[in-house]
């Protein structure tokens, strides 16, 4: 049985307790600092923050806040993006359990006000699996976070009020089924970078690489949901995504220069579900359901066994897409 102490945040910041020597710079100060400072939040694990507001909160210089960061990176104890000021320790939903699902309901807020980047997908996903873990009622808790309704005063302008209120309220659902999908993927590992750029190079039109990429993490994700038609696993999934890229990439819509839609946009739109005859025209009007819904279920099934069998074989993905022997390398 597990057991647990808990420490109060603001002990960081007691009278007392910063009168004491300091905590010299190494690997398990910075951990046990990052696990219980007060930068941390209601959600386990993730949360905003630069190296440089950290390295000064501890008092030390940043080549010592860097070193010891690495020890704890090495360790895969802790991911960071620097960029956006985001960290994520994977194993902190595992020394702080939520008491109940209504606490899981309450990580909307937090969850929200983190920026939007790779390492959010990841932690978010990391969240899932650790909640899955400890009980099902967590996950569907998590699952169907909703951002609380907020309260605003009269609006000077009816017809702006009404617009601003359409495109926040678009931007709220847009967050949430992001949020909802991530939580109920399967997630059997981290993706392959390597794989997903592959998919991304595949892709016709080669704009806005960023944002392209982040989107094939999300078709992925989706695809494990089982949001649109039986949910595959990751391996799955890429392979899915690369053969309709490919075959995309081989008719008029996908070589109209201009008029090819950038990289984020179909894959954020789910076009690799579009009905394949309107690419023959030039035009990229997206999935019609019930148009070449039976063709897309064979390539799903067909993908699955694909990726399966390279790994069963002690292949790789790469293997199911251009069926040569590789070392072994999983989602």
């Amino acid at each position: 049985m597990s057991r647990y102490r808990k420490v109060e945040v603001r002990t960081w910041g007691d009278e007392k307790f910063r009168k004491l020597s300091p905590m010299p710079s190494c690997g398990q100060g910075l951990w046990l600092y990052l696990m219980t400072g007060p930068h941390t939040t209601s959600v386990p694990g993730l949360f905003r923050a630069g190296r440089a507001a950290l390295a000064e909160a501890l008092g030390w210089s940043q080549d010592a806040f860097d070193k010891a960061f690495e020890e704890v990176f090495r360790e895969g104890m802790a991911k960071a993006d620097w960029h956006h000021r985001v960290v994520w320790i994977p194993n902190a939903i595992k020394h702080n359990q939520p008491a109940n699902p209504n606490v899981v309901k309450s990580w909307w807020a937090e969850l929200d006000l983190i920026p939007e980047c790779e390492l959010k997908v990841v932690g978010v996903a990391g969240i899932a699996a650790g909640l899955a873990a400890m009980n099902p009622v967590f996950s569907e808790a998590f699952a169907l976070l909703k951002q609380p309704s907020k309260t605003s005063g009269k609006p000077s302008a009816k017809h702006l009020g009404k617009v601003m209120a359409n495109q926040e309220q678009q931007q709220e659902q847009e967050q949430q089924e992001t949020l909802a999908l991530t939580a109920v993927a399967v997630v059997n590992g981290p993706m392959s970078a390597d794989q997903v750029e592959r998919v991304y190079a595949a892709y016709p039109r080669h704009v806005g690489k960023a944002k392209a990429i982040e989107a094939i993490r999300k078709a992925v994700v989706r695809l494990g949901t089982g949001k649109d038609f039986p949910a595959m696993d990751c391996a799955t999934a890429l392979v899915f995504l690369l053969e309709a890229v490919v075959r995309f990439a081989g008719t008029p819509a996908g070589n109209a220069g201009k008029f090819t839609p950038y990289g984020a946009t179909w894959f954020n739109q789910a076009r690799y579900f579009d009905n394949e005859k309107e690419w023959l025209h030039g035009t990229n009007t997206g999935y019609s359901a019930g148009n070449g819904a039976g063709a897309l279920a064979s390539r799903a099934l067909a993908a699955r066994e694909q990726a399966r069998a390279a790994i069963e074989n002690g292949g790789s993905v790469d293997s199911a897409w251009n069926g040569e022997a590789a070392g072994a390398r999983r989602c």
